[in-house]
């Protein structure tokens, strides 16, 4: 999974140059690791990154490789 790093909800009404409507929820990665063990899936791999300057919206990014615990 990959998402945005904050505890932000980002209201947009307006996006390349088209009305919307369109909140865009921030997390923060011990947050969601620990939504990912209470649903049964082992993380294999988290990395967090800085944006792309002047390609980017300016916050932080979090991918994570998980997958699901099989019960024996």
């Amino acid at each position: 999974m990959s998402f945005h790093i904050g505890d932000e909800v980002m209201h947009l009404e307006e996006l390349w140059g088209h009305p919307v409507k369109m909140d865009f929820i921030f997390f923060r990665t011990d947050e969601m690791l620990g939504y990912l063990d209470e649903a049964g899936f082992d993380v294999e791999e988290a990395l967090e990154r800085d944006p792309y300057p002047d390609v980017e919206y300016p916050s932080r990014r979090a991918y994570i490789l998980a997958v699901r615990r099989f019960k024996t």
